[in-house]
């Protein structure tokens, strides 16, 4: 009985302690907006760290029945610090915790682009980004191409080459410019050409390396171990090692979040990071799958994969397609044997993805080991389009510009279509640009390229396609058309030097259309060398003076020259020799071009001595190496040493008949005599040596 009472004594005590409890709760209700009113959604209420609840639609949030007291709200929305408010909470009352969140705002303009090219042409266009709210955003933009024919030629045959040489070729990786194929014998590794020429072996040796990844700088592999060789193939060295949480067979390398891919047959296919840590690790798949070879896909339909290349069942030479991040079959696989044309014998090895091997298409290529180097068309390679920057930060007022970069290069009549994707940080809007290039055009001119030859400019282009040239070539220089040709070339010649000039091309068809425009070539003509005439002599017979000289030696030959006397022109003439009446005169010729004269030829200084007085004058020895000596039939009043330049060396006044010219110290080369006479001037040429 004593129980029984207890019992019922404590249930009410109980009952009236909850029932009291009970009855001493209240209410939250409140909004989160931005401070320009509009509702924020999904953010998070935080009392006490005790009870939660999230916005609706319209900002709006409760919680009913809470305890009384004084309470931290806290508010929580990505992309901004928590907001705190206290609130305190009355019995049987509801209170009010309203949150005006300073947002900002992000703006897009235009949200539609439309251009029309001509083939082989680019063009920009601005779209601008502001943020007229009051707090800051990042912003992030990418590309989502619609336009994709890539799945008309999907894994169509680029290439098949052999390959020779010692046994163990089993890996292989492409940079873009060579193929590198690893030897797990021996551990050399071998460099192929883009055509599959076989150049050379590099330096580096890492014994038994199976497969290969790249990520644009080094190269990383492994051998039959749980460690990854880091290797850097252009300074041939090696540059660090991973250790990895199982051994690496096959390997791929994820560039769009820095991981890695791999597997050895036994073992699970897994991910890791570039410390070596496993991130995600998924049983091998499809059923009986062992690979050699993975590669890494980012730009096929559905992307991205992983593609693995090894036995399934008792085909030894297969492709499957495998989905990311499970990294578990999607169900497409294929045998390479019935893709290529020539027979396999041999297993897999390695795998790679590489873009422009084949231009404006993805090559998804590998190795049969031992015996082929093979490549299959992955996707397009896309380059219409990109945009720069990508991503930036607006403080409230601010605005920046995206360029948006359109290039029709190689493309023809056709609608390209993309979406630029806009994500903001906090989410205050995901605006979309739609993008669209129409490219019309037809047959046309395309690659012109000018090469100088002397004073001519050499124009060469192509036609595309091949083969199909318009039915005639317009050609413009400087905007101007100059000339028509049947040819695919034209010489513009005689180009004045020194002056730029431009060239573009259009072609031209019966029916009276033009095509696009070439490229445009900007071209200058560089001033020809040795364009003087070349030396300068004379003879004299009599009363006559000779005067001859040899052509320029200038890759152009001139109209003619001009022949000065005493610095005055005595006129053009268009032969080498010139014939005057004998006197004391200096000489020097020009060459004259259509282009302008030349600079001057060297220059001669004639005696004024009649032959007969000359000849009574006697100047040895000739070439002189310590003295000249003079012995004339008249009497000398003045001497006169001149070097080539026409600069005195020494001048002095004599009366003799015979003179001695001390020339020891004097610098070798040629010299001029000027004798002064009573019958007159000579002057003699000598060398000194």
């Amino acid at each position: 009985m004593k129980k029984i009472i207890l019992f019922l004594i404590l249930f009410i005590i109980s009952s009236f302690l909850i029932n009291e409890l009970t009855a001493q709760t209240g209410s939250l209700e409140g909004t989160v907006s931005c401070s320009n009113g509009q509702p924020i959604e999904d953010a998070i209420i935080d009392v006490g760290g005790i009870f939660y609840d999230t916005t609706d639609a319209n900002g709006y949030y409760e919680f009913p029945g809470l305890p009384v007291g004084t309470w931290n709200v806290t508010c929580i929305i990505e992309g901004y610090d928590p907001f705190i408010n206290m609130v305190e909470i009355i019995e049987n009352q509801t209170a009010t915790g309203n949150f005006s969140v300073p947002c900002p705002e992000f703006m897009v303009d235009p949200l539609n682009i439309q251009v029309t090219l001509g083939p082989n042409t680019s063009t920009t266009v601005i779209i601008t980004l502001s943020n007229p709210g009051q707090g800051s955003v990042d912003w992030s933009a990418n590309l989502e191409i619609l336009t994709n024919n890539a799945m008309e030629d999907f894994l169509d045959v680029q290439f098949q080459y052999p390959v020779t040489g010692a046994t163990g070729k089993v890996g292989i990786e492409c940079d873009g410019e060579y193929f590198y194929v690893t030897n797990f014998n021996n551990g050399i590794i071998s460099k192929y050409a883009l055509d599959g020429t076989f150049i050379g072996t590099l330096s580096i040796v890492v014994p038994g390396l199976r497969d290969l990844a790249y990520d644009g700088t080094y190269f990383y592999g492994g051998n039959g171990s749980p460690v990854i060789y880091e290797m850097d193939f252009y300074a041939q060295t090696l540059v660090s090692t991973i250790t990895t949480p199982q051994i690496v067979r096959a390997i791929a390398y994820n560039d769009d979040e820095d991981i890695f891919y791999g597997y050895s047959w036994g073992g699970d296919i897994i991910a890791f990071d570039r410390s070596g840590a496993l991130i995600a690790a998924a049983p091998v798949g499809p059923s009986g799958a062992n690979y050699s070879g993975f590669a890494y896909d980012n730009v096929s339909d559905g992307s991205p994969y992983l593609w693995g290349y090894g036995m399934v069942g008792t085909n030894p030479n297969v492709l499957v397609q495998l989905d990311l991040p499970t990294m578990q079959g999607t169900g497409f696989m294929v045998c390479l044997d019935s893709l290529l044309p020539e027979p396999l014998t041999n297993g897999a090895g390695g795998l790679f993805t590489q873009p422009d091997i084949i231009p404006g298409t993805w090559t998804l290529g590998g190795i049969v080991t031992d015996e082929w180097i093979w490549g299959l068309e992955l996707a397009e390679y896309q380059t219409w389009i990109s945009i720069d920057p990508t991503s930036g930060t607006l403080e409230p007022g601010e605005s920046e510009e995206m360029t948006v970069y359109f290039d029709a290069t190689n493309i023809f009549t056709s609608i390209n279509e993309a979406e630029i994707h806009f994500s903001t940080l906090p989410n205050v809007g995901s605006p979309v640009v739609l993008v669209e290039m129409l490219v019309a055009g037809f047959p046309f001119v395309y690659a012109l390229e000018a090469e100088v030859n002397c004073t001519d400019i050499i124009l060469e282009w192509q036609t595309i396609p091949p083969g199909t040239p318009a039915d005639s070539f317009r050609v413009y220089k400087d905007s101007t058309w100059i000339a028509t040709t049947f040819e695919t070339s034209y010489v513009d010649s005689l180009i004045f030097p020194e002056t730029e000039h431009f060239y573009f091309v259009n072609g031209y068809f019966l029916n009276g259309i033009i095509s696009n425009s070439s490229n445009t070539e900007y071209v200058t003509v560089p001033l020809p060398d040795s364009l003087e005439p070349q030396n300068l002599d004379y003879t004299i017979s009599g009363d006559l003076i000779t005067i001859f000289w040899n052509s320029p030696a200038a890759c152009i030959d001139p109209l003619g020259y001009n022949v000065y006397r005493n610095n005055t022109l005595l006129g053009f003439i268009t032969d080498t020799t010139f014939t005057d009446v004998f006197g004391y005169y200096q000489y020097c010729v020009t060459a004259v071009y259509y282009f302008g004269e030349s600079g001057p030829s060297n220059s001669i200084i004639i005696t004024g001595l009649k032959e007969n007085a000359a000849s009574s004058i006697n100047i040895f020895p000739n070439p002189a190496q310590d003295k000249i000596f003079i012995k004339s039939g008249y009497a000398l009043k003045a001497v006169e040493l001149l070097n080539n330049i026409g600069k005195v060396v020494l001048a002095e006044e004599v009366n003799t008949m015979n003179y001695k010219i001390n020339v020891s110290k004097s610098e070798s080369g040629i010299y001029y005599v000027k004798l002064e006479t009573e019958e007159g001037i000579i002057i003699r040429k000598i060398v000194v040596k």
